[in-house]
């Protein structure tokens, strides 16, 4: 995969949200959010991050960056994984279906678990282990999983923090292998 673009409906803090994300393979992702008053655009080239709300734009604060670099590895699961170490887990259930799980480690010590449906071996949730005391589990759930080109793509995502539901994308409209103009990566 080369390019890929997802048009979604996004329900996130009580908002109906419309997110087109455009990203290009290895280190580049935009992500547009309209909706409710709400008018945004991320900007990830690389280890450079901008944001841009309404009139207002500049480089993101490292920390945040930090956050959109997860979200660029996240939205392609299994990418995400950056395993200098993998280690086959105890099999879990998730929706009632059995799934054989790994944990991926990464060269920074952070840890993240896969579980992968035991029958069709499709990706069922992504887990991040936490990486300060007291904080939540988050973990990615997929689903609705549809054939795009040669490609199988997840149609449904909810990420829960703490056992709780924070967020439900669901896929509209999914793109694979587009050119995409250079410009749509440049900074605001």
């Amino acid at each position: 995969m080369r390019t890929l673009v997802e048009e979604a409906r996004v329900t996130w803090r009580g908002r109906d949200l419309s997110v087109t994300t455009y990203l290009r393979f290895p280190d580049s992702l935009r992500q547009e959010v309209r909706g409710e008053g709400y008018e945004g655009t991320s900007v990830l080239v690389g280890d450079r991050a901008v944001f841009r709300q309404g009139p207002l734009a500049g480089p993101l604060a490292p920390e945040d960056a930090a956050l959109l670099r997860e979200l660029r590895k996240n939205w392609v699961p299994l990418l995400g994984a950056e395993g200098d170490a993998l280690e086959a887990l105890p099999r879990e259930t998730r929706g009632g279906r059995s799934c054989d799980a790994i944990l991926a480690r990464d060269a920074r010590g952070r840890a993240r678990r896969f579980l992968l449906d035991a029958e069709t071996g499709l990706l069922a949730a992504v887990v991040a282990r936490p990486e300060a005391p007291g904080t939540p589990e988050v973990e990615y759930s997929y689903g609705d999983w549809r054939r795009v080109g040669s490609l199988l793509w997840p149609h449904e995502v909810r990420i829960s923090t703490g056992g709780v539901v924070t967020k439900e994308i669901r896929t509209v409209k999914v793109v694979a292998n587009e050119d995409l103009p250079g410009a749509l990566f440049e900074m605001p």
